[in-house]
């Protein structure tokens, strides 16, 4: 038995305490972040770059997710050397 949040039992249109068949299929693709061109110069500069894509998939998305969220250029700066920083050290 898999328990679902309601935003998939809404999307399968199924209600809570129903059950449902559900089929599970392995996805094989490789899973690729798109990194923002400044973020990726800080990283090559510090040569932390390897770091980062060793960094698992859903790490790098949040890395990513940082920086361009950022509203304002000074905060996205900070998360760009924080991120950096944390890498290096790596």
């Amino acid at each position: 038995m898999i328990s679902f949040n309601s935003e998939h039992r809404k999307a399968a249109g199924v209600q809570g305490g129903e059950e449902t068949d559900v089929t599970l299929e392995l996805d094989l693709e490789p899973r690729t972040v798109e990194l923002p061109k400044d973020l990726k110069a800080a990283l090559m500069e510090a040569n932390a770059l390897a770091a980062f894509e060793q960094s698992s998939p859903s790490m790098k998305k949040e890395y990513v997710r940082q920086v361009e969220e950022a509203k304002a250029p000074e905060t996205r700066e900070r998360r760009i050397a924080k991120i950096v920083e944390k890498l290096s050290a790596a």
